[in-house]
């Protein structure tokens, strides 16, 4: 619409339409308010603002006459992670992009395994993503779900594993990504050349053209060399930061330039001093990167449902990295508030305010409702607060159960705080049955967000009662030991139970819900992420059991 009579008008009267065509224009103009753009993407941008406008609004029916310029300062806005599995939670994720301007929705293809194949109703959703929303699926596998023995060094595994893509391609996929993290099986050498093999083979299949096609790698190193070590212990040492810087450098050198490389190296905030280390990292990898962003799968080894707004985000993001990709926690339902918290950092980092952010998500996701909304955020809110109390400060990508035991060893947690914390637990989660049990329509995103919550209120609750039960053992001696170890079987039903009911619909989890010792060992095939979550919820559970035993003997000597 460029030098168009309405774009003169509303030249005319203060507002500009951005030149950017994700950006659009909203202002009044003879008694109506206009939205315009220079492209059908950027009016849908536009729309989720008049919507996310109504809903602001103080009686909720009307949108009040505004002047807004608006473009992204981060060119990829993408949702994905853990909370999605192939089209299971698709269509809600697509939604929530849509209405919160992210334009990259993942497709998790991270259990695939050859032999596998896209379906018409994987097909129908690349289609409805495009056409219909503006977004682009990225079909996207994991290095770690082929297992060790698959290595790509051989050309019938590689074949496999191209086919795949071109599968995707011929299915209407233009964006595609590919993981290496945490599998130190491969070199960056052929790493890179596989990823190259995927993108030659999906340019020629996919539709659009070679200028439509996109891949997103993820090395094995996905942070600066010598911010930590390949077991997540700590820092490097010299001789493993070199390594990395070597693995990384090949990388940048090795990749076509419009390939996307991912780092997810600040999970509790960006550090002062970070665009630094983000400058080195962009010289050695010849690009800016993509940062991933862990921050909202919280207590992510453990599956604990806290869904908070984005925070300890930097304001300078879109002058640091090439994109966003939100890691979002599982279930779906239950974090979309928070993933649209983070789609609105994407947006505007500088402009971003996480509580009013929430807050217009919440409004936009569950309805009108002061009584509805009160209950989801302000429950939201209280367990945020409870967070932060666990963890001894701001609540980050951290295991709840490690921070708690931390603070009680160091003298700082006694036995009345866990029971003031056992009734703000039970306190809420009652809330949320109630409102559960009053709502007509408990199967809607606000229903099974609400069901998610109470159903991990109740897991929290057997995990307090169980650091309660080490005090009582404490003063109680050789008696209670039984008890306490009844509180630790208890603790883990809980736990795994609430694990198993918020994982999507994925291959073997069946078999690990009757039988956790069930599925073959990270390096085997059909390894998937969804061990992951059980494998280290038992192991946390039983080191924190050994240690507690271990400290009541010492107390007794």
């Amino acid at each position: 619409m460029a030098g168009s009579e309405l774009e003169r008008e509303l030249a005319r009267g203060g507002v500009r339409v951005p030149e950017d065509p994700e950006g659009y224009a909203i202002a009044p103009l003879g008694g109506r308010l206009v939205l315009a753009s220079r492209s059908r993407l950027g009016l849908r941008h536009g729309e989720a603002t008049l919507r996310q406008l109504e809903l602001a609004s103080r009686r909720g029916d009307y949108v009040p006459m505004v002047r807004i310029a608006d473009f992204p300062s981060t060119p990829i806005r993408y949702l994905g992670g853990w909370a999605l599995w192939r089209s299971h939670g698709l269509r809600e994720a697509i939604e929530i992009a849509h209405a919160f301007k992210g334009n990259r929705v993942l497709y998790n293809g991270w259990g695939w395994l050859p032999g596998d194949e896209l379906t018409d109703e994987d097909r129908e959703l690349v289609t409805h993503a495009r056409d219909a929303r503006g977004v682009e699926l990225v079909f996207e596998l994991r290095r770690m779900s082929f297992g060790r023995e698959h290595r790509i060094s051989e050309l019938e595994n590689r074949r496999s594993i191209v086919e795949a893509y071109v599968g995707a391609a011929r299915s209407g996929f233009r964006s595609f990504g590919l993981l290496f993290d945490d599998v130190p099986w491969e070199t960056a050498e052929d790493e890179c050349a596989l990823a190259c093999e995927v993108l030659e083979a999906v340019v020629r299949h996919a539709p659009g053209g070679p200028g439509s096609v996109e891949l997103f790698v993820c090395p094995q190193f996905y942070w600066n060399p010598g911010q930590m070590n390949g077991t997540w212990t700590g820092r490097a040492g010299a001789e493993e930061t070199e390594r990395q810087h070597g693995y990384l450098e090949a990388y940048g050198k090795l990749l076509p330039a419009g390939v996307h490389v991912y780092v997810a190296n600040y999970w509790g905030g960006h550090p002062d001093g970070y665009a630094q280390g983000i400058g080195e990292l962009t010289e050695l990898l010849g690009r800016r990167p993509i940062f991933f962003d862990n921050e909202v799968i919280n207590d992510y080894r453990h599956g604990a449902v806290l869904p908070f707004a984005i925070h300890s985000r930097p304001r300078d993001f879109a002058q640091r990295y090439a994109g966003y990709y939100l890691n979002c926690g599982c279930p779906l339902e239950a974090y979309a508030p928070a993933a649209a918290t983070a789609l609105a950092y994407a947006w505007n980092p500088g402009a971003y305010r996480g509580d009013a952010a929430m807050g217009r998500a919440i409004a936009c996701l569950h309805g009108k409702g002061e009584e509805r909304l009160g209950v989801l955020a302000g429950g939201i809110e209280e367990l945020r607060a409870l967070a932060n109390e666990w963890a001894g400060g701001v609540f980050t990508a951290v295991s709840h159960y490690a921070t708690l035991w931390r603070q009680i060893v160091e003298g700082r947690l006694g036995e009345a705080d866990f029971d003031r914390w056992s009734g703000q637990v039970a306190h809420l989660r009652s809330r949320w049955e109630t409102a559960l049990e009053g709502s007509s329509t408990p199967q809607n995103l606000f229903g099974r967000a609400l069901e998610a919550l109470a159903r991990d209120a109740r897991r929290l609750e057997s995990d307090l009662r169980l650091f309660r039960r080490f005090f009582e053992a404490q003063k109680s001696g050789v008696k209670a030991e039984p008890a306490l170890a009844r509180a630790v079987e208890e603790a883990s039903s809980a736990a795994l139970g609430t694990v198993g009911a918020i994982l999507p619909p994925a291959p073997g989890l069946d078999r690990l819900l009757e039988d956790p010792n069930s599925l073959a060992p990270r390096e085997a095939q059909a390894w998937s992420w969804i061990e992951y979550f059980h494998r280290n919820t038992r192991r946390t559970l039983n080191e924190l059991s050994a240690e507690m035993r271990a400290r009541l003997t010492i107390r007794r000597a």
